[in-house]
């Protein structure tokens, strides 16, 4: 088939697109947020559109096409590929139609069609990312888009030079000719099968903790986006600079992981606390305005969190393959931007109160995220580990006993062994009290480590008190730091 020339495909039916095809695809960001966002008001303090448009108007357009879309990629998940190709057609079409010499209330109409296909398409690509690239492929392709729409983006958004309206719908007519294309590379049809959240086994159920903690991420890298695009607008070249800050933050993020193996959770951190500072600046810009500049650089570097939250939902889907879980980011992406929308209409003159609400909400957000970090991070090498040993153990049974014995990944890790880290700070313990460490550093909750353990609940918590007390700690997240300083070190 002339569609597997460009990409390979593995035993879990997700691919590996050649490079080009991820560069289509990633223009897609520049389609959306260097253009369509920036034409209207709903998403932008000083917008412009063709024609005169109604901000309910757009806000109720845009709010509509995010609800449909997840609907839609919620039943028809299978196709989504199949419908993106029909929605970019559309795009492709109403942008062709924006040239013509056609009436005010016709060319207006066109223009509606054309923001609701593109953000109706936030909630396909999604699908398509999330389900069908592999993880290794996802990590690369959220860096090398970030890298390269954030710099095109600048450009297109610098104000060093005016673009007219129809250069943009030029420009708009070559990136939906080049995704489109690429949809018609990828498979037409979704082969990766999910279950059912009730169904989910103790094999590829990821812990309550790491599936809230991601989603909570998501939340914020979302909330710096749209807010940090909004302060930079206020500032002259403001947006081209947040966007190039952007994309420096994205080669230098794919350096870091490349050179020193850095989790992603720690890059989150500085991120957010590099956006925070920002923020305060930006308020403090009001005031003292030697501090615009320096606030839309570090605000900027809040456009790559937004963009790697595809990676940590396409990790989640390759061990616990939900339709759910790429429409939530797409509802977290609508509740934002009706956030962000109410609160440009009401504070459009107020500045200040804006930056203020936004240098609050970002600090409140980092400390707590700081609180849960060491915890992420120790769920997320878990997780990694543990998949390592699905693809290993079923292998090494099988070279063990062809002919006999059939080991297969459900029955080996329905009943995971658990063990504490190997560590000096732990020798203190006894067998038995590393036994509950072990479960502890799983995400096992108090009821489950009773029930693994064969013990009351009260005894679990009596054991934990002691353990804490030899360790010279007080709470989980101390004993987390523990286990990730131990994973750093080997």
């Amino acid at each position: 088939m002339w569609k597997q020339g460009f990409y390979s495909i593995d035993d879990n039916k997700q691919i590996a697109p050649k490079n080009f095809i991820l560069v289509c695809l990633a223009l897609y960001s520049v389609w959306q947020m260097g253009i369509v966002f920036y034409t209207g008001t709903p998403l932008s303090v000083y917008g412009q559109a063709p024609v005169p448009t109604s901000s309910s108007i757009l806000t109720a357009v845009m709010a509509a096409a995010y609800i449909i879309t997840i609907i839609v990629n919620i039943i028809f998940m299978k196709y989504a590929v199949a419908i993106g190709r029909s929605v970019v057609t559309v795009a492709l079409f109403t942008t062709i139609m924006l040239f013509m010499p056609i009436p005010d209330a016709a060319l207006l109409a066109f223009y509606y069609i054309n923001t609701f296909c593109c953000v109706f398409l936030i909630g396909t690509l999604y699908t398509a990312e999330v389900s069908l690239l592999q993880n290794k492929v996802e990590l690369k392709y959220v860096l090398m888009s970030s890298a390269i729409c954030f710099f095109v983006i600048s450009l297109l958004q610098s104000e060093l030079f005016t673009l007219p309206y129809w250069a943009l719908n030029v420009i708009s007519t070559l990136i939906l000719i080049a995704l489109l294309f690429a949809m018609l590379v990828l498979p037409s049809k979704i082969e990766v099968k999910t279950v059912k959240i009730r169904e989910l086994t103790e094999a590829n159920r990821v812990p309550q903790v790491l599936t809230i903690g991601i989603f909570f991420a998501v939340v914020i890298s979302t909330v710096s986006l749209v807010f940090g695009s909004t302060c930079a607008e206020t500032v002259p070249h403001g947006i081209g600079i947040f966007y190039f800050s952007g994309g420096v933050a994205a080669v230098l993020v794919a350096f870091l992981i490349k050179k020193f193996n850095l989790s992603p959770f720690k890059i989150y951190v500085y991120s957010f606390a590099l956006t925070a500072i920002g923020f305060v600046f930006a308020a403090l810009s009001v005031v003292y305005p030697a501090f615009v500049f320096p606030a839309i650089i570090l605000v900027g570097f809040s456009s790559l969190p937004a963009n790697m939250v595809g990676f940590f939902i396409n990790t989640l889907f390759s061990f616990s393959p939900t339709r759910f879980l790429s429409q939530t980011i797409v509802a977290i992406g609508l509740l934002v931007a009706l956030l962000q929308a109410a609160l440009l209409e009401n504070l459009r003159e107020n500045i200040v109160l804006l930056f203020t609400i936004m240098s609050m909400l970002s600090i409140i957000m980092l400390v707590f995220y700081i609180v849960i970090e060491s915890n992420l991070s120790h769920h997320w090498n878990t997780l990694f580990n543990k998949k390592q040993r699905q693809q290993v153990v079923p292998t090494q049974a099988a070279e063990a006993a062809p002919e006999t014995t059939v080991v297969t990944t459900e029955e080996t890790f329905a009943e995971p062994p658990v063990s504490a880290p190997s560590s000096p700070a732990l020798d203190c313990l006894s067998p038995r009290e590393k036994e509950l460490v072990g479960y502890i550093l799983s995400g096992y909750t108090t009821a489950e480590i009773a029930k693994h353990m064969y013990l009351s609940e009260n005894t679990v918590k009596s054991y934990r008190k002691e353990i804490y007390a030899k360790l010279y700690i007080h709470s989980r997240r101390e004993l987390f730091a523990i286990a990730a300083d131990e994973q750093s070190a080997s």
